[in-house]
Parts: structure tokens; C-alpha cells; sequence
């Protein structure tokens, strides 16, 4: 008998797996109401379970969300696993796995997209979104994975054709503890791959070690041999030449190729042009979710806008240092919102760092904390002036506010747009 822990989107996957395969399986949920518990009746579910009861089961499979160092699952480690251990026991097909802090979403559809183009059947699945159980038996030439540390921490050794690691910065430190833990949890993605491509501009990823038959390393100094693309900013830069490193590796039409990765618009969410009114621009970064992400974004803006930037920040903090991101928006700023379950927290620091007193304006920058995302909406339409961006890129988690990042990004663009068409009064809350 196994055992799922954890019942959304991967445990879902999970559950029809086991159903199709005529695996038993029983579920562990601690939430007493789920939506998804209601399409398996006939299974039998825990909302609770004793330490002694796991012994019983021949395998434990944890959802992404899961912590496994936790005391409960300390006497049967050997049995905790994952949808990744399935999905790469029971692939037929090659894949390709990418990994790191940030632009793992949009170098996997990038890579993708460049298959297609090349007359290739490829799909992205994992992390992204698309839970890679419910495609392992699909008939295609490539499958890419993005893989998060969650996925790779309980991951057995495992073999794929071409591995990269995007980057290392602050991100999960709440659950992996030191930066150097999670930089090797990533690392442990190079350890069984037959190419690698590395990133020499990070300096965790140039450090790693790395075993495959042949090693491709990238750098912005490499950039000259792009073809002009269709995203903005540095990162997209780097999203590219690793996307044509790793596709070197394979067998394809390498002109088709590149041409797809030039024409590629980038993805919802991730620097996402909203809309533009009145010389203002909006823009979508809800994936966000750390501060080295949020910093990508406001280089990424500030490159290309002449005014100054209103960026809405907050959510879960994840126990990262923001100490960077509050100096990197000093004097680039004309406000700050600051919403969400740190908000407070976000508040203080930038009113130590920006200011030793603290009169809701510094540097004519203003910090101004909201209740809701329509407020931060309503907050940055009045400050907003020609030339200037409104940036959501939160720098935290969204499972404060909302259901995931897509929600918190969808919701920002749909009042965004309202609060451009139509005319309203800011009250006071």
C-alpha cells in the first residue's frame, strides 16, 4: 500500500496515476476540506495520522509542499518519494531538466517553443504547472522538466540528457535552512546528466560540480551571438543562450530553432506588459516570488522606462533578507505599496533603511501600506506620473492573499485594466 501526502495538483496526479496503474494507494490530508478529496470517494483518506502508522506503507509520496525533514517522516526516510522518482522510472521518452532560483517557467516553454519551431513533439511539464504524471505516457520526441528544490530534495539518482541550473539566490531558506543547502540541492541536478550547460555569470552555478560527457558554459559576454528577441531584460538574455546550449545537444534543426526562441513573447506573469495609459505602463510580475526575482524585474524595467517605478511588494516572506532588494529601490522609485502578511515587516525596514525618521515620505519616495490589491491598484493610478511603470513583483509568496501567483497576477491585470477605463474616487480606509 502507498501512501499520498498532500492533495492538490501533484497528489491529484498522483491518485489518477495509481488509479490507471491499479496501484493502492490511501491519501493524508490534513485539511478537512479540499475540493479535490471529492473525486475520490472510494479511496481511503486521513486528515490525521500517528508517527506509527507510516511503517505500514510500502511507500510515502510527498506533494511539493510537503516538508520532509520534519520529526513525523524521521523513522521512514528511506520510504519518502516523489512524483519525479515516478515519472523518470516510467518515461520512455528522452527529457531535458532545468533547474535554479529563477527563469526556470519561461527557459522551459522557451525550450518548448525552439522544439516546435524545429518540428519536434516537446511538452514542459513539472513545476510549471503541468503535472508531469499525467503526461509520462505521451507520445513525443522531448520532454522538459522544470524541477524545483522541493521536487530534487527527495529525488533517487536519476539520468537525463541535458541538465542546466539557471542561478542561485534567497529563495525556501524557511524550509531548506542555509543558501549553501539549497545550492545543493540544485547542484544535484548535474550529478547524473549526460550534457550540462552552466552558468559562469552566477556564482554559486560556476562553482558547482559537474559530471556529464560534455560541458557547455554561458555568459552575458556570449550575448553578441543572438539574433535580436522579442523579451526584455538581461535575464531573457541569459534564458536564450541556454536555451540554444541545451538544444546544441540535440538532434534538430538548430536554425529553425533559434528563430522560434528569437519570435518567443515570454510568458503570463513574468514581466508581462499589461497595458499602457496616459505615458504609463503596467506590468504583471506575479511570479516574483523572492527577492532575486523582483530585482531581475526592476532591472529589466528600468532599462527601458524614462519616469520611475511604483512597485507593489508583500505576501509571504519565506525568511528572506530583503535588504538588497530596499537598497536596489532607493532613489529608483516614486512609491512603494506594501501589502500582504509582511507588510509591517517590509514597512520597518524600509523606513531603517531609507530614513531615520519617518513621515510617510522619504526622498520624495512614498511608502504607503495597503489592505488590497485594489488599493494598491487605486494607490498607484494617483502617484503615477508620464514616463513611470507599475510594477507588481511582490518578492514574496502569494498563499497569504490568494490561491497562487496566477491568481494574484490575474487579479492585478483585471483591475489594473478597470481602474484605467474607468473613473473612481481613492477613499481613505
Amino acid at each position: 500500500m502507498n501512501l499520498i501526502v498532500g492533495f492538490g495538483k501533484t497528489g491529484v496526479s498522483l491518485a489518477e496515476y495509481f488509479l490507471k496503474k491499479n496501484i493502492p494507494f490511501e491519501i493524508l490530508e490534513e485539511k478537512a476540506v479540499c475540493e479535490n478529496l471529492e473525486l475520490f470517494k472510494n479511496i481511503k483518506i486521513f486528515h490525521q495520522m500517528a508517527e506509527s502508522q507510516l511503517q505500514s506503507y510500502e511507500a510515502i509520496y510527498l506533494s511539493p509542499g510537503v516538508n520532509p525533514n520534519t520529526p513525523f517522516y524521521s523513522s521512514v526516510k528511506t520510504k519518502l518519494s516523489n512524483d519525479l522518482n515516478l515519472f523518470t522510472l516510467n518515461c520512455k521518452k528522452p527529457y531535458i531538466a532545468v533547474t535554479g532560483s529563477n527563469g526556470k517557467s519561461t527557459l522551459v516553454h522557451l525550450l518548448e517553443a525552439a522544439l516546435r519551431g524545429a518540428g519536434k513533439r516537446a511538452i514542459a511539464i513539472g513545476n510549471n504547472g503541468v503535472a508531469m504524471l499525467d503526461h509520462v505516457d505521451d507520445d513525443v520526441d522531448y520532454f522538459i522538466l522544470e524541477l524545483s528544490s522541493y521536487q530534487l530534495e527527495l529525488a533517487k539518482p536519476f539520468v537525463c540528457k541535458v541538465a542546466y541550473v539557471s542561478n542561485i539566490s534567497q529563495d525556501h531558506l524557511d524550509r531548506h535552512g542555509t543558501i549553501e543547502n539549497y545550492a545543493a540541492i540544485k547542484a544535484s541536478l548535474y550529478q547524473n546528466c549526460r550534457y550540462a550547460v552552466v552558468n559562469i555569470d552566477d556564482e554559486y552555478c560556476k562553482k558547482m560540480h559537474v559530471t556529464a560527457e560534455k560541458i557547455a558554459k554561458i555568459a552575458l559576454s556570449n550575448a553578441n551571438s543572438l539574433p535580436p528577441l522579442k523579451m526584455i531584460g538581461q535575464h531573457n538574455v541569459h534564458n536564450a543562450l541556454a536555451a540554444i546550449a541545451m538544444l546544441s545537444f540535440l538532434n534538430i534543426n538548430m536554425k529553425l530553432a533559434v528563430d522560434a526562441i528569437a519570435a518567443f513573447p515570454g510568458l503570463e506573469h513574468r514581466c508581462e506588459f499589461v497595458l499602457s495609459k496616459n505615458d504609463v505602463t503596467w506590468w504583471n510580475d506575479s511570479k516574483g516570488t523572492n527577492v532575486a526575482s523582483t530585482i531581475t524585474a526592476i532591472n529589466s524595467l528600468t532599462e527601458i522606462i524614462t519616469g520611475k517605478l511604483i512597485i507593489i511588494l508583500g505576501g509571504q516572506s519565506k525568511g528572506q533578507d530583503f535588504s538588497e532588494l530596499i537598497t536596489r529601490l532607493k532613489n529608483k522609485t516614486r512609491a512603494v505599496i506594501l501589502l500582504g502578511e509582511c507588510k509591517r515587516e517590509l514597512e520597518k525596514l524600509f523606513i531603517k533603511d531609507w530614513a531615520p525618521a519617518y513621515a510617510g515620505m522619504i526622498s520624495s519616495q512614498a511608502i504607503v501600506v495597503v489592505e488590497t490589491l485594489q488599493q494598491s491598484i487605486e494607490t498607484a493610478k494617483i502617484l503615477a506620473q508620464p514616463g513611470d511603470a507599475v510594477l507588481l513583483s511582490p518578492a514574496c509568496a502569494s498563499l497569504d492573499m490568494f490561491k497562487n501567483y496566477e491568481d494574484r497576477g490575474r487579479q492585478f491585470k483585471a483591475l489594473a485594466i478597470r481602474a484605467e477605463t474607468e473613473v473612481f474616487v481613492f477613499k481613505e480606509s
